[in-house]
């Protein structure tokens, strides 16, 4: 995908556009760890509040994991009049309040994360008001009340992880929702220079090591010349160390837990190492065995790793009925489920996997699971030996991948264009889950 010119390489324009924050236009999946946007609530660490508040800040976070979240919400408000004065519990509600703009969006997997940046300014859909309403007012309380805190106490580490975790919690909403990278670059600074004070005062502290780990990651993905000046701008990037501070906030005792080991989740599905993102999504799915969209990422993470027996089970296990998808709804969530396990299923050329192919191609569902759909389904026809259809279907996949941005589905779909010729010469077509895991090497 097109690339800005270095001539517009102002700081707007170069600084701005960090990984974590590209979410595109039209719904197309995003090349973001913005899913850290529907994923990441950053729960609060032990702090000096009101335990009691604390406590129930913290039931608040483990129903919101569970997608229980008018529970959270009413958990959360009890956590506020129990203190007044703590932050935490203010942010919590923003934080599940941007998880529901961003599931209406239709961010629920990794998938959204494929792809390449393109662009410096990305417009955004507008949220619903009364969401953008609750966030804003629930946000700048938060951020009031962790200020003063910190300006009271400046040596204590609770108030200043606080203070840090509220402003990361805003830059990424800037990003995200509003599409204002420069102030989601701004605001991300800011975050992860507290962040860092918090963990050279106590290097034992894991979940201050949350923000500045996606950072790090995120600035070592740019082309190397915003790269560079977001390095002279104080925010650098490195891959490994960027994991390394994940998985830090991943332990298990660590507030921080199952955010960081969510963001861990899409690193290693772009980083191709599946392995070790099953290995998260396992923890997941033990520690939060109501959250389906755990399943839903477990299952196409094995799918893309080489194991569609696995994807078919666990989505035939778990496929969700029209009433369990209908809180938090998230947008074309069926169709992303009939899409895994019909892809699944066409890998083992299971009877089932043309039905659930064309329901995921349904009304219900978004531009770019259709073009992947429609991708599979045209490697089913190939196979069979119809070229009429797999030709229909290569068409209505290039044609709603472009109008998705989706990079990804559309080079899919032409290498399953260019098998045609290579099965004319009576060479076998190239099975699925070999064009997936093509396609994303040549992405990556």
């Amino acid at each position: 995908m097109r690339q800005p010119s270095a001539a517009r390489a102002t700081e707007r324009s170069v600084l701005a556009p960090l990984a974590i924050f590209r979410l595109h236009r039209r719904g197309r999946p995003q090349t973001v760890l913005g899913w850290i946007a529907a994923i990441v609530l950053s729960a609060p660490a032990l702090a000096y509040s009101s335990p009691a508040s604390r406590a129930m800040t913290r039931e608040g976070y483990q129903h919101a994991y569970e997608l229980r979240f008018p529970e959270a919400l009413t958990a959360l408000t009890e956590a506020r009049r129990l203190d007044p004065s703590d932050p935490a519990p203010l942010r919590a509600v923003a934080a599940i309040t941007w998880i529901e703009i961003l599931f209406g969006q239709g961010v629920a997997t990794y998938h959204a994360f494929q792809g390449s940046p393109s662009g410096d300014v990305v417009a955004r859909p507008a949220p619903p008001s009364h969401l953008a309403a609750r966030f804003s007012t629930h946000a700048s309380r938060a951020l009031d009340l962790a200020e003063q805190r910190a300006e009271m106490l400046p040596d204590d580490r609770d108030a200043q992880y606080q203070l840090g975790a509220t402003v990361g919690l805003l830059a990424l909403y800037r990003g995200t929702v509003e599409g204002r990278a420069f102030a989601a670059f701004m605001e991300g600074r800011r975050a992860v220079s507290i962040l860092k004070r918090v963990r050279e005062q106590d290097p034992a502290h894991r979940e201050s090591a949350l923000i500045p780990g996606i950072y790090r990651y995120a600035v070592s993905t740019l082309p190397w010349h915003k790269r560079l000046i977001a390095t002279v701008a104080g925010m650098s990037g490195d891959k490994e160390d960027g994991i390394q501070l994940l998985e830090t906030a991943a332990t298990e005792s660590a507030e921080t837990a199952t955010d960081a080991a969510l963001v861990l989740m899409v690193i290693y599905n772009r980083e191709g190492r599946y392995r070790e993102a099953l290995w998260h999504l396992h923890r997941l799915a033990a520690r939060h065995p109501g959250n389906r969209l755990v399943y839903l990422n477990l299952a196409a993470t094995a799918l893309d790793g080489g194991d569609p027996g696995t994807a078919a089970q666990v989505t035939t296990d778990r496929y969700p009925t029209v009433e369990s998808v209908a809180s938090p709804r998230v947008e074309g969530e069926a169709a992303l489920w009939s899409y895994v396990r019909g892809s699944a299923r066409a890998a083992q050329a299971h009877p089932g996997a043309t039905a659930d192919l064309e329901q995921a191609t349904g009304p219900a569902s978004r531009d770019w699971i259709r073009a992947r759909a429609h991708v599979e389904l045209a490697q089913l026809a190939l196979r069979s030996g119809d070229r009429t259809a797999q030709r229909a279907h290569v068409a209505a996949a290039e044609q709603l991948a472009q109008r998705a941005n989706d990079d990804v589905a559309l080079e899919r779909a032409r290498r399953v264009q260019a098998s045609t010729i290579s099965h004319t010469m009576r060479s076998p077509p190239e099975s699925s889950t070999t064009l997936r895991k093509e396609t994303i090497e040549l992405k990556r």
